[in-house]
């Protein structure tokens, strides 16, 4: 019984430590195909020979009448084998259609990333900054998803080794699909070693930030007061 309870209450508190991130800080869920759900958010899976549609990129065809997303995946193990999904993107309009970068695209009414709808991006003005992170006159995004609270004018994106894993803003470190705050005033990109980081940390007057997981189980930010490393 004894072992039980400090079970429980040491899993607390190395699940304490570790927070102050924030999960899923969006209004609206998060797409997944395979990583999705087949079919799911609304697009459609169609049979259509895909040499019969006109190429706008690696990712999406069209033809008079519809937009198409073509989904690409490595399902090999010992031999590599790579399978499509054909998926109408069913809001969109294929004469306005346009690629901007990678799985982004607009057209004359809505944004759109790897098929699916940004949720109340103005297709005007948004733009994509990472192939995760996007923003438009109004919002910053994550994915299809509005950020709720990110700050417009100070949200920035951080190149770390050629990888757009974290971003920041007067109030937030992010990374994917978590958050936590940061003291402002103090906090800095300039990256710095620390013993059991998964990478390079950022870092405020007290605080460092690292990633801490795997990638089967995925990351999570974690962060670490500095007069105790």
């Amino acid at each position: 019984m004894r072992k039980i309870l400090f079970l429980i209450t040491f899993c607390t508190l190395l699940n304490a430590f570790a927070v102050g991130q924030e999960k899923r800080p969006f209004d609206c869920p998060e797409p997944r195909r395979n990583f999705f759900d087949v079919g799911g958010m609304g697009n459609k899976v169609v049979d259509i020979n895909i040499k019969k549609l006109k190429e706008l990129s690696s990712v999406y065809y069209k033809n008079d009448t519809a937009v198409f997303y073509n989904y690409i995946r490595d399902v090999g193990s010992s031999q590599p084998l790579v399978m499509q999904t054909l998926y109408m993107v069913e809001e969109a309009d294929p004469n306005s259609f346009k690629i901007l970068q990678g799985p982004y695209a607009v057209d004359n009414k809505f944004a759109y990333f790897h098929g699916f709808l940004v949720h109340d991006a103005d297709c005007e003005s948004f733009r994509p900054l990472t192939p995760v992170y996007s923003k438009d006159a109004n919002n910053v995004f994550f994915k299809n998803c509005k950020i709720k609270d990110a700050d417009l004018q100070s949200f920035k994106t951080i190149n770390n080794g050629g990888y757009y894993d974290f971003a920041y803003d007067d109030n937030y470190l992010y990374f994917y699909s978590e958050r936590v705050e940061i003291d402002k005033e103090s906090f800095t990109i300039d990256y710095i070693d620390c013993k059991d980081c998964l990478k390079n940390s950022c870092r405020d007057k007290k605080y460092i930030y690292h990633l801490a997981g795997t990638s089967f189980d995925g990351y999570i930010i974690k962060k670490r007061r500095i007069d105790n490393l």
